[in-house]
């Protein structure tokens, strides 16, 4: 499939522990009576990975040598730390965590 603008999709890739870690914060916001917001939320974020990583997250450093960045996204939700092959059109979530200004958050 094509993005909007023409451009190939990127493929995303999430490990097992990465699935996992979505799971728990889905059933923290599920105890919290928040389940159908995350699920949207999450949703928004696999949709953004999908099209346009590279603008969606802020730059944390670049792989020169490997043609990749290393960036994270924030949703209202959750801070996606991901890596994105530009050529490969590649995703690679590496990290989740809840964003700590959030509905779960513990500033919330």
């Amino acid at each position: 499939m094509a993005t909007p603008n023409g451009q190939p999709e990127y493929k995303v890739s999430l490990l097992p522990a990465i699935r996992d870690k979505l799971q728990a914060f889905w059933a923290q916001a599920e105890q919290r009576g928040l389940g159908p917001l995350f699920l949207i939320d999450a949703e928004g974020v696999e949709r953004r990975l999908i099209r346009d990583p590279l603008n969606w997250g802020d730059p944390l450093f670049e792989y020169h040598k490997l043609g990749m960045v290393k960036l994270r996204g924030r949703s209202t939700f959750l801070y996606v730390y991901y890596s994105v092959h530009k050529q490969g059109r590649v995703v690679v979530v590496q990290d989740l965590d809840i964003n700590p200004h959030g509905p779960l958050g513990s500033s919330s």
